[in-house]
């Protein structure tokens, strides 16, 4: 018995490790000048508009101690998504709206709720997006960008803390919304492009 339980641990592990070699695809292929053109016009237009909108806010405070801001940096990744891969399923526009929404709420009721849960920082760091991206598995909403929202905000410092229920509106809707608009208006300005695939 010993050596078949030894026998059928071994075709385990063949079986197991040659998952690791890939299922034979192909690689991604590199896009020419032209779609490349299109991709660093959206992104720097959309990182761009955010950059200058943090830069204004910069000077009011809340809490009388916390300057605003309205740069997420997790957003380099959604102009990837937007202007790059404009038909994948992760960047359309319910996608990027419900991932944000969902993950945003998720950062701020957990984090703020930490001994309730029962939970040291350094768990809700892990158990707060965990749970963020099982909600968007679960409702069908996976931007993958949206994970690093709410890991961003359980794992910051005072000053995006403070922010509160605020920071599900400002900075992260009014990101999201500067986005899906230049997305829309970049994407479609583009004769082979077309955005979004749906709503």
């Amino acid at each position: 018995e010993a050596e078949w339980e030894k026998g059928k641990l071994a075709s385990w592990l063949v079986t197991y490790t040659n998952k690791w070699k890939g299922a034979g695809g192909a690689a991604a292929k590199g896009t020419d000048f032209n779609y490349c053109k299109w991709v660093f016009f959206g992104s720097i237009c959309a990182i761009g508009a955010m950059t200058f909108i943090d830069d204004m806010v910069d000077e009011y405070t809340y809490n009388d101690a916390y300057t605003l801001y309205a740069l997420v940096t997790h957003f380099s990744a959604v102009a990837l998504i937007l202007f790059s891969t404009p038909t994948s399923p992760y960047g359309q526009p319910r996608n990027v709206i419900g991932g944000h929404v969902l993950s945003a709420v998720i950062a701020v009721v957990m984090d703020s709720n930490k001994e309730f849960f029962g939970v040291t920082q350094v768990m809700m760091n892990a158990l707060a997006p965990t749970t963020a991206i099982g909600a968007m598995t679960w409702t069908g909403l996976m931007h993958p960008p949206a994970a690093a929202c709410c890991f961003i905000f359980v794992s910051g410092g005072p000053r995006i803390k403070n922010l509160g229920y605020l920071y599900i509106f400002f900075p992260v809707l009014l990101d999201v919304g500067i986005m899906l608009f230049l997305a829309l208006v970049i994407n479609n300005a583009c004769e082979t492009r077309k955005y979004p695939v749906y709503w």
